[in-house]
């Protein structure tokens, strides 16, 4: 059946596509097997693109959650992943107040096994700059494929600030990125 599928929509665009070939329009798996094999080499490719660990995953979980990625910030070490500073182990995002007030509380929350919403008012070290500012402001993020990544000067002030063992060292490797 899902051969047959695949036949009757190839058939509609040869004439319509410059250069055209079998599977520029469609490619599916016929079986399970195949389908989640190639879940795999798309997950895999997305995040050796980026240097990123889990940005399928937070486009699955954006997805689930019905929330656009215009209205999300990723931060933390996935904004250092993506510069080549050191690899992440999950992904914190921030979000629009306006949706955050809507769907999820204030606090922290996993939205999936690698995706953490933050608590809100992430950049708790500076009253003057909310969660909406660095997702709306791009002097606050940089953007690549689409999604919003924190911007590492504004990284580096938050961990300055934080208790956690693991943030002077990512100062000293934003410190060092940045002189270079």
């Amino acid at each position: 059946q899902m051969e047959q599928i695949k036949r009757d929509i190839r058939k509609r665009y040869p004439d319509k596509i410059d250069n055209y070939f079998y599977d520029i329009i469609i490619h599916i798996g016929d079986n399970y097997d195949h389908s989640e094999h190639m879940l795999k080499v798309l997950q895999n490719y997305q995040d050796q693109k980026l240097k990123i660990n889990h940005m399928f995953e937070l486009v699955e979980t954006l997805f689930e959650y019905k929330i656009d990625k215009k209205d999300i910030c990723v931060v933390g070490s996935a904004s250092m992943a993506l510069r080549g500073l050191r690899k992440n182990n999950d992904i914190d995002i921030i979000l629009r107040k306006s949706i955050r007030e809507k769907y999820f509380s204030q606090e922290a929350q996993n939205l999936s096994k690698n995706i953490e919403l933050v608590s809100q008012n992430w950049f708790f070290c500076d009253d003057n700059i909310t969660d909406d500012d660095i997702v709306e402001n791009e002097k606050y993020h940089d953007v690549c494929c689409g999604y919003k990544f924190v911007d590492l000067e504004l990284l580096k002030k938050r961990k300055e600030n934080s208790v956690k063992k693991k943030d002077p060292p990512d100062v000293v490797l934003i410190e060092k990125y940045s002189a270079s």
